[in-house]
């Protein structure tokens, strides 16, 4: 599948690699940014996660998904020790995810 600004550029006479760095590249920073916001939201879900399950690679350190391990046997009497942990892992991913697409549209608007 040919893109029409590919061969445009190559009418012009454009050497291959700066078809690539001027034409193909800013076109690819959009998926790429959406792909990497992704793929951090879901390695901060699997670290939680492995932490909640108790394979955290240092017991003593700070881990949130350990600290909901932790303190879910007192849910019922004290629920802030298990809601604010899993709490500050939502609001990071969804946060992490946010900026990703603000980024992504802010690069999309740019190349226009």
């Amino acid at each position: 599948m040919r893109r029409d600004f590919v061969a445009a550029a190559q009418a012009v006479g454009e050497k291959r690699w700066r078809i690539v760095a001027t034409e193909l590249g800013p076109n690819l920073v959009v998926p790429l940014l959406a792909e990497a916001g992704l793929r951090l939201t879901y390695s901060i879900g699997l670290i939680a996660g492995i932490g909640f399950l108790g394979f955290a690679a240092d017991p003593g350190a700070a881990d949130w998904g350990q600290m909901t391990n932790e303190n879910r046997l007192g849910l019922l009497v004290q629920p802030w020790g298990v809601l604010a942990p899993v709490l500050v892992i939502a609001l990071f991913t969804i946060g992490t995810n946010l900026i990703a697409d603000a980024l992504g549209s802010h690069a999309a608007q740019g190349d226009s």
